[in-house]
Order: structure tokens, then sequence, then C-alpha cells
């Protein structure tokens, strides 16, 4: 769950992208895989009136503390035991940086656009599963341009 609130002198489009990368390569998007029955029982389980899934929460966000919004993103479970995980969410920031990188397939220069990104290093102590509804360790919290 996430709760994001537009402080900016503007409003803005909210559009985020959640991907949960595994310790072994796996790059996940949140909802991919997911059935809509299994986030509509998270949700009910929340109990939060205020709570949106991933897409009832895309659209403009207002200015202000009083129009923040609440979210809930699931992902499928990769593996039942996990060391850490990385959680890149883009579409929090517009900065954005335009940079020359090699294309990995055709080894040839092409300009690509990075996006600032929010990074955050999770520990899964143990198995996922035995985790409960307790929130798993931070171990890393950061801006990176991705």
């Amino acid at each position: 769950t996430y709760r994001v609130a537009n402080n900016s002198s503007e409003d803005v489009l909210f559009a985020p992208i959640f991907e949960l990368a595994t310790s072994d390569g796996q790059i996940l998007r949140s909802g991919r895989e997911v059935p809509a029955e299994v986030t509509r029982a998270i949700l009910h389980k929340l109990d939060s009136p205020l709570m949106m899934d991933q897409i009832s929460i895309l659209g403009t966000l207002q200015q202000g503390e009083a129009n923040a919004r609440e979210g809930v993103v699931v992902w499928p479970l990769p593996a039942v035991s996990m060391d850490t995980s990385n959680l890149y969410v883009a579409g929090l920031s517009g900065e954005t940086k335009v940079v020359d990188a090699v294309d990995h397939k055709t080894k040839e220069l092409k300009r690509v656009t990075i996006r600032k990104t929010r990074m955050m290093r999770f520990r899964f102590p143990g198995e996922v599963l035995s985790q409960g509804s307790e929130p798993f360790p931070v171990v890393e919290d950061r801006w990176i341009l991705r």
C-alpha cells in the first residue's frame, strides 16, 4: 500500500509504474498476471474505503494534502523464499533526462529517456509467506535515474 500527495503548485497527471526486481533477475510489473478478484480481495481485507487499485488511482492528482490518494499494488509471488528485492516506482516525479546508450541487441548507440525513479530495497527474513501482514524491512530507499 502507499499514499501519495501532490505538494507542487499545480495539478499533475498521476500514472505511476511499479516494478519489482527479484534477486534472481526477474522484473515484474505490478498487476500483470494478477487476477482482478485477488486485488478485490486484498482491497476488501484492507477495509479502507479510500484505498484504490492501481488502475482506479490513475488520473489528475490535485494539489494539497486534502487531495492525497491511497493505493495498493499487487504482484504474483515469484518465489516463497527470497533474500532481497528492489521496488522501482516511476511517475512520482516529472524529472527526465535524455542520454546516449548502447542497445544490447544491436550494439548501436541510441538516445533513450531515463526517469527519476524511487528505488526501495527490501529484505525478506525467511519465507515470504511467514511474514503475514507485517511490512517487509526497507534496507535502502533513494532516488535514481533509470
